[in-house]
């Protein structure tokens, strides 16, 4: 019963460069493109639209009346043979949408330290360069004048 029931179902994949995010049959996918919003639905003819940075909105049972929402931001929409496949960067649940920002965040920060740490490491260096050169300056030949003074 359950395989009949998904035949009469478009099946919606979406596919992000590290994962898949939404494997599934369902009955509706609204989709936020560049030209507005466009449904998507069993039978809908073959087309490829430019997705916006906006929800994803997915209808797995009209009968349930729910609705999954993904935020997705930009990307490829493609529809052939009854079958979605959406293509982005990066798609996520609003939920957990923040944890990705605190990770991003996180990350960020950890790269800036990083970057301070190398930055003081080269004024180190460079300061001791330096040193060194002023040092040679002024005595050029240590080994010479050691001789001179005995």
């Amino acid at each position: 019963m359950e395989e009949t029931a998904n035949a009469r179902k478009l099946h919606l994949r979406v596919l992000t460069p590290t994962r898949v995010v939404y494997d599934s049959p369902v009955d509706l996918v609204v989709a936020r493109t560049t030209d507005g919003d466009l449904g998507i639905q069993r039978g809908h003819e073959r087309c490829t639209a430019l997705l916006s940075d906006g929800a994803l909105r997915i209808v797995p049972d009209k009968r349930e009346q729910e609705q999954e929402v993904l935020m997705v931001f930009g990307g490829v929409l493609t529809v052939k043979d009854n079958t979605a496949v959406v293509m982005t960067d990066l798609a996520e649940s609003p939920d957990k949408l923040q944890d990705y920002i605190d990770r991003l965040s996180a990350e960020r920060e950890a790269n800036i330290r990083k970057e301070q740490l190398a930055d003081l490491q080269v004024n180190r260096l460079e300061r001791a360069i330096r040193q060194a050169l002023v040092h040679v300056d002024i005595n050029p030949f240590p080994a010479i004048r050691k001789q001179e003074d005995d």
